[in-house]
């Protein structure tokens, strides 16, 4: 991906000015867009960037009207002095270690044997940088290795920054055609493996097939799914996949309260839900802030994209962190989900070690 000399200015404006951005590229596209405004409060009549924080009430989420192009930005911030930041830094999450990983891992594995259920379970992956910490350079090459997935470089003073490469479509709604996408994305294992998948993933994936498509018929919409689950690759690791689609006739309310009602899916959170928020709450030692939320586009007529904002790092006042999780079974083994989520954080850690220049 090439990103234009007037897209990496901006960005470094809207990074020195703390003033909500986001550059993205659809998947396939080697384009980089750009927008930025002035605040993350919605303007009618506007496209947005919206932002919605992990379980975080749909009331709370954040909109970045797109109101100004990279040259518009440019001209806006260029001749100006820095604003102070009007929100305060998230604090910095404690790394992950792992045996508090695998600790953890194995009191959810207890409670899911005696309970039933699936739980997602993440951890941090932390580190600290310095004002040569090239983030421009990370986004060229984590983009350009994902060309298939949702790309998202954005910013506000509340959320910090997020690079995110997301393979996961939470929901799709065409207002004109009234056709409605979303897909189920659970399991995980190496790419390229010649054997059936295991029992274990598939059960986990069943579970988020059957939670999207019992939450799109409570709303009054009958859903349709391929005849045969796919597998979608991600770089070196594969999921299991379902894309499921609809026709419905939704208002802007209606769409809201779809968008609270999946996530965050079990892919994310586990189910059922109410039980692995718990279990998550008493388990992870770090926020998830936007991690396992979702992002995307509202627009002016209706209709709206939206994905899975993981697959990302996060970063603000010279810390980062990188998230990775897995959905975990009564049969799970806690080392084995450990390296699943250093395969998944893979990309993203090799490109912070070469790209941060640590103080």
């Amino acid at each position: 991906m090439l990103i234009h000399p007037d897209v990496e200015t901006a960005i470094r404006l809207c990074l020195r000015h703390n003033r909500p951005f986001v550059a993205y590229s659809a998947p396939g596209s080697s384009t980089l867009h750009f927008h930025s405004s002035g605040t993350t409060v919605e303007c009618p009549g506007n496209r947005h960037f919206i932002i919605s924080a992990f379980n975080s009430p749909v009331s709370e989420m954040l909109h970045i009207p797109l109101t100004h192009n990279a040259a518009e930005t440019i001209s806006l911030l260029a001749d100006t002095i820095p604003s102070l930041p009007t929100y305060p830094s998230p604090l910095p999450p404690k790394p992950t270690t792992h045996s508090s990983y695998t600790a953890g891992l194995a009191r959810v594995i207890s409670h899911l044997r005696t309970h039933g259920g699936k739980c997602v379970i993440s951890r941090a992956i932390c580190g600290q940088y310095t004002d040569e910490a090239d983030w421009i350079g990370f986004a060229k090459e984590y983009f350009n290795t994902y060309p298939d997935t949702h790309r998202y470089f954005y910013h506000t003073p509340q959320t910090g920054t997020w690079i995110v490469a997301s393979p996961e479509l939470l929901l799709r709604y065409d207002s004109t055609s009234m056709r409605l996408s979303t897909v189920s994305l659970a399991g995980t294992r190496i790419a390229g493996s010649k054997q059936p998948w295991d029992e274990k993933n598939i059960k986990e994936h069943n579970i988020v097939t059957d939670f999207i498509t019992s939450t799109l018929r409570n709303a009054g919409i009958e859903p349709h799914t391929a005849p045969e689950t796919s597998t979608m690759h991600f770089g070196h690791i594969e999921h299991l996949y379902d894309p499921i689609e609809a026709e419905a006739v939704l208002d802007k309310h209606q769409l809201m309260g779809l968008l609270a009602d999946l996530s965050p899916t079990p892919a994310l959170a586990g189910y059922p839900r109410k039980d692995a928020l718990k279990l998550i709450e008493d388990t992870e030692g770090h926020k998830r802030l936007c991690y396992g939320g979702f992002i995307g586009f509202s627009e002016p007529d209706g209709s709206v994209e939206t994905v899975v904002n993981l697959r990302c790092i996060h970063f603000w006042a010279g810390s980062y962190c990188i998230y990775a999780g897995g959905g975990i079974m009564p049969d799970s083994d806690p080392e084995q989900e450990w390296e699943e989520t250093q395969h998944k954080s893979r990309t993203a850690r090799y490109l912070a070690e070469k790209m941060i220049k640590h103080p």
